[in-house]
């Protein structure tokens, strides 16, 4: 379980707390929180809550938490691509809200219906509700809600192909952002204004802005919009020819959206990598990175994205003239489309599949798609789609010798194409007036900037010089007299540097030394009283044994105790050897071939055997990779045993309640394969100044609670040693009181055959 997984879970178990001693109206906004934080743990749980906070409201007339449950309702399904039905309880909750004349609530729900429209492909009817919650956030002088709603105006346009309607809203976004000083919205409006210049061909700038961007995000450290900085970038490099930056900046843009575990990100890049690809003819690996990116949108169960791979595919496989696999994929995409009744992709599939189905003479089947896909995009008024449908079904009629059809379909091919050039003509003067106009702005306002640094250098020059005079004078005045002075004082103060630089020398030796000497001791009390802890057991039991008073099942008992201490001293005493292997660089790894699956249920049955997780109520699981699981890998599984076994004891040891959970799966990073290991516990926590530090021999974490808790401090770290000789690395989450995640990999070697090298 993720630390966020975790968090979510332990809101809802305290507010399942609050509930039981609540009463009406409180126990209906409890029921909507809960469906709120239940989200990302089961979304059948939260419509259940919805549910139960809409009844509980209609029956108390409490409109305010009937409509918030519908809110919550609506927002299940958006999650489940159920776009109708998402809209229809959006629409009632904002006429509820609008009785009780809550205008952040209103805007809120009209900004979610817009975002419904989007994903439609219906942007006019987007656009009408963006502006509608424009209106009500400034009467409500909310301008941070302005500056946002202005981004998802520009990105609505610049769907839609009106770069300069995009243009204006981004800059609009921008200028509040910057009297906010909200840095999150200036580097989104800088992104987004970037994007635009890219498509008017204006690199350089675009590029600029990008930069701009880049280091607002930085400077808040902001990954998810570092990552995005960088695959906009890329897509620039790829329109400039330079595949090689490209591939660059978005294995970088992958790299941390995987280690933020951002899966929409991760598929984008994917996308784009397999793009840059598509772009320089490589279509084996262009559909080794489409596939990629569908394996992670079918995961995620993110519908349009499937939608997109699946159409990448297909594209890939039309460019090699596979028709049959087009089909196959393109298929697949639509059927999606279809649920999600997304009219902008199956018009655009409907084309696609007809050209396949024309492509290998299945000419009435690819004359019903073609019209289907000419009537949408008619209707979705598409014009370079009805363009492109026009031509082919004139193509089609004719080779099937329907000379009516053809010279119809040819005429208005030619006379809606004559009207796109007219209109792509209009545009590009537009383009060029918008261009100019934002360079002659750009002209005044440096000139208007240069005017006041001139004015202002010499007014500084005036002032600089009366000064300097003065100063002059003082200087001459004063310089005799202080001569001798300085230079004693000069040469008192470097001995006096060089005498306290010796003495901090001395300082940070003598604290190194103490607290080696410290830990040192520390450790040496702790193996004592570890080391005397079962070996009292051992010789006490082993004396009461022989006692011929106890009847035999006092001596099994006694025989088990014995065994366990026996094995408990043996484990310490193992550790401890493994420490002085470590220390003198004499511990070999043995690589081997093994399942790690069998290893994993091994572990798991091992730790399972623990007392305390036997007595306790923990909830003790593991997972593992399906990719993993018939597989073998060559590594040392016994020191990869002992990794897992001293980090699950650490858990088990701090862990009272909750959950202990452990697992594997593959993971790539400049395109080299690992397999990455958790451990992830609901113990008390570590704070983030100990991170480090748990992992230096000897070190014990300071606890601020009564309870005493065992053990010699070596165990982690014996397992980073491990790890760091086994070529991994081994990473540390952690907060007090909500759990700990501990993470290594270590490199992914499947055995194939006899030949290979497990050296």
């Amino acid at each position: 379980m993720t630390i966020g997984v975790t968090k979510s879970q332990n809101k809802t178990d305290s507010l399942l707390l609050l509930i039981e001693s609540a009463n009406d109206i409180r126990k209906a906004d409890l029921l909507n929180e809960l469906s709120i934080s239940s989200r990302n743990i089961s979304l059948n749980k939260s419509f259940e809550y919805a549910n139960k906070a809409i009844t509980l409201s209609r029956e108390l007339k409490y409109i305010s938490g009937e409509a918030e449950g519908i809110k919550n309702r609506g927002v299940v399904y958006f999650t489940q691509n159920k776009n109708s039905e998402a809209l229809i309880e959006f629409e009632i909750s904002l006429e509820l809200f609008k009785r009780e004349k809550n205008s952040v609530k209103e805007s809120a729900l009209i900004n979610n219906i817009a975002n419904i429209y989007v994903t439609q492909g219906e942007y006019e009817k987007a656009l009408t509700n963006y502006l509608k919650a424009v209106k009500i956030n400034i009467d409500a002088n909310k301008q941070e809600s302005v500056a946002n709603i202005y981004n998802n105006i520009g990105m609505v346009y610049n769907k839609w192909g009106k770069n300069e309607q995009a243009f204006e809203y981004y800059n609009k976004s921008l200028e509040i952002n910057k009297k906010l000083k909200n840095k999150l919205g200036i580097a989104a409006s800088l992104n987004n204004i970037a994007l635009i210049l890219k498509n008017w061909g204006q690199y350089d700038k675009s590029l600029e802005y990008f930069q701009k961007a880049l280091k607002t995000n930085e400077e808040i450290n902001d990954k998810i919009g570092i990552a995005r900085c960088l695959s906009n970038m890329a897509s620039v490099y790829i329109d400039l020819g330079q595949e090689e930056k490209a591939l660059e900046l978005n294995l970088q843009s992958l790299e941390i959206k995987m280690e933020l575990e951002d899966n929409q990100g991760v598929l984008f890049s994917y996308s784009n990598i397999g793009d840059i690809y598509f772009k320089s003819g490589e279509f084996d690996k262009a559909l080794e990175f489409y596939a990629k990116s569908l394996n992670t949108a079918t995961e995620s169960n993110r519908k349009e994205y499937i939608i997109i791979s699946n159409t990448d595919i297909g594209d890939t496989y039309l460019k090699l003239k596979n028709y049959l696999k087009a089909l196959d994929n393109y298929g697949n995409a639509l059927d999606i489309a279809e649920q999600i009744k997304s009219k902008q992709n199956i018009c655009l599939l409907r084309s696609k599949i007809a050209f396949c189905q024309f492509s290998i003479n299945q000419i009435n089947s690819a004359e019903q798609n073609y019209l289907y896909s000419l009537s949408l995009a008619k209707e979705l008024n598409f014009v370079n789609l009805i363009e492109q449908n026009y031509k082919e079904l004139s193509e089609l009629y004719a080779q099937t010798k329907n000379y009516e059809k053809a010279y119809q379909f040819q005429s208005e091919y030619l006379k809606i194409h004559s009207s796109i050039f007219n209109e792509t003509t209009q545009s590009k003067i537009s383009e060029l007036q918008t261009k100019y106009e934002t360079e002659k702005k750009e002209k005044e306002i440096i000139e208007l900037k240069s005017n006041q640094v001139k004015t202002k250098q010499q007014n500084q020059y005036y002032y600089t010089g009366s000064l300097l005079i003065i100063f002059i004078i003082v200087i001459v005045f004063l310089q005799n007299r202080n001569v001798i002075k300085k230079k004693s004082l000069s040469l008192l103060e470097q001995k006096n540097i060089l005498l306290e630089k010796a003495n901090q020398d001395l300082i940070i030796s003598k604290e190194k030394a103490e607290e080696s000497d410290r830990l040192k001791t520390a450790f040496l009390t702790n193996i004592s009283h570890e080391i005397r802890t079962p070996m009292n057991a051992i010789v006490g039991f082993s004396e009461y044994i022989t006692d011929n008073e106890i009847d035999d099942a006092e001596k099994i008992e006694l025989f088990n105790l014995i065994r366990i201490n026996s094995n408990t001293l043996l484990n310490l005493i193992d550790d401890i050897l493994d420490v002085s292997l470590i220390e003198t660089g004499q511990l070999r790894i043995k690589n081997e071939k093994f399942s790690l699956a069998k290893l994993m249920e091994e572990t798991f049955l091992l730790v399972k055997e623990n007392k305390k997780l036997k007595q306790s109520h923990i909830d003790f699981t593991y997972y593992i990779d399906n990719n993993l699981k018939n597989c073998y890998v060559i590594s040392d599984p016994f020191r990869l045993k002992q990794i897992l076994v001293n980090l699950l004891d650490n858990s088990v040891k701090f862990t009272e309640f909750g959950q202990i959970s452990f697992g594997s799966k593959i993971v790539e990073v400049n395109n080299v394969k690992y397999i990455q290991f958790n451990v992830d516990d609901t113990g008390i926590g570590i704070e983030k100044k100990y991170h480090e530090k748990v992992f230096e021999r000897f070190f014990k974490t300071p606890t601020n609670n009564s309870v005493l808790y065992r053990g010699s401090g070596i165990g982690l770290p014996i397992a980073k040693s491990l790890v760091t000789q086994m070529k991994g690395h081994v990473r540390l989450e952690s907060e007090p009181n909500i759990g700990t995640s501990i993470f290594f990999t270590i490199p992914f070697v499947e055995f194939i055959n006899k030949t290979t090298n497990i050296n």
